[in-house]
């Protein structure tokens, strides 16, 4: 008696999953949002210039979808979906949304992945300013064509650790090595 009633608790179950649930399946077209940020610290490298998002959406996106880029970094192909880290002025966080459409079944086709952008303080040169610039930019001691340029969300300091601003009057600081 025991074993037959297992065995319809068994048969009812069955009955249940492949016969009242639906038996067309859906899927994430767009892959899934990210749950932890992709970082991109080591700016200077050349694997920099070409980060392929489509990975980072996971196994169930489906190609040929759209890219934005809804914080407007500068840095998306939005029609690759790679990223160039360093064109993007600013360090912070960044994201970038996958959109599928015009296919049946999709239960969810948007995605979005989150990335951090690291800082990058740039590689600077000599230079010099005459005591009549009052208002001599830091910024110029940068060599864009050779090195990338220092992304703008950083701090100058002295040489004593003092905050300064990007602009100085070399008139103020005299003569001499600052």
């Amino acid at each position: 008696m025991i074993k037959n009633y297992f065995s319809l608790i068994a048969f009812s179950s069955y009955l249940f999953i492949f016969l009242l649930l639906p038996t067309k399946s859906f899927a994430q077209c767009a892959g899934l949002d990210s749950l932890t940020p992709f970082e991109v610290c080591e700016i200077p490298n050349v694997s920099s210039q070409t980060i392929d998002l489509f990975p980072l959406l996971g196994v169930t996106a489906v190609p040929g979808g759209t890219w934005s880029d809804d914080d407007n970094s500068g840095g998306l192909n939005e029609t690759t979906g790679v990223l160039n880290a360093q064109v993007i002025a600013v360090s912070g966080i960044y994201h970038y949304t996958y959109t599928v459409t015009g296919i049946n079944g999709c239960t969810d086709n948007l995605a979005t992945i989150e990335v951090i952008i690291g800082g990058y303080a740039g590689f600077a040169e000599r230079a010099s300013a005459c005591s009549d610039d009052h208002s001599f930019n830091l910024f110029q001691i940068f060599n864009a064509n050779s090195y990338l340029s220092p992304q703008s969300r950083g701090n100058w300091y002295d040489k004593n650790g003092t905050p300064v601003n990007s602009i100085v009057d070399a008139e103020v600081l005299g003569v001499g090595n600052h």
